[in-house]
């Protein structure tokens, strides 16, 4: 009994030295953040955009002291959960705006009715003039994230929402419903912010391109 509670006791006086890393990599709640937050202003866009990014930000904040979790195959919120591209399908309904259901289709979709920007690989930074044209509220899409097994065409597995620069720090940001997605070196599950950032040459995901719906054009 006695050794049980030394040991204990050991535990708790090292876990309590931990560096500050490491201690906020245990948590996987998804990060929230507030419009104020983020460097742009909203009243500069069109109506849709804009209705799409306040959106984006009531979700996780309607969801704050009960987080959306990663939930594969979900788009309702009310199973209390999403994946990437139900997030963005669900947000799309709010707003009125008929999208399809996967990443995959997503980017199809915008390349056949809306704007796309497919992704060059000689670009290595996020301050490229590639970036030029990329706004709040633009889809993101990633391939390489998982091997889908339902016949895509494309390469597409991951989607997420383009939020901007933070206002304090200046760093990217972005929304989605992923598991394992960082913000600011805290590993993530769920729906809410992360930092947005190029793959790097050791990882085996990929990133392919932005863009938007034709109706944020109006």
């Amino acid at each position: 009994m006695i050794k049980i509670l030394l040991f204990g006791l050991s535990f708790l006086c090292f876990t309590s030295f931990l560096p500050a890393e490491a201690k906020s990599k245990a948590s996987t709640n998804p990060a929230i953040i507030e419009l104020r937050d983020l460097q742009f202003n909203p009243s500069h866009f069109p109506q849709k955009r804009r209705d799409f990014l306040f959106q984006t930000i009531s979700l996780m904040q309607k969801h704050q002291k009960k987080p959306l979790r990663y939930l594969y195959g979900s788009h309702e919120p009310s199973r209390g959960g999403l994946d990437c591209s139900g997030a963005t399908f669900h947000l799309f309904n709010q707003v009125q705006i008929k999208a399809p259901r996967t990443s995959s289709q997503q980017f199809d979709w915008l390349q056949k009715t809306g704007i796309l920007h497919p992704f060059p690989s000689k670009v290595k930074t996020l301050e490229s003039p590639y970036f030029n044209k990329l706004l709040p509220g633009d889809l993101l899409f990633w391939g390489g994230t998982y091997h889908p097994k339902d016949g895509r065409k494309n390469r597409v597995t991951h989607v997420a929402i383009y939020l901007g620069k933070h206002r304090k720090t200046g760093k990217h940001l972005m929304a989605n419903a992923s598991s394992g997605r960082s913000y600011e070196g805290r590993k993530t599950k769920g729906y809410g912010v992360v930092n947005f950032r190029l793959p790097s040459s050791r990882s085996k995901s990929f990133f392919l391109g932005y863009g938007h719906p034709a109706e944020f054009k109006e």
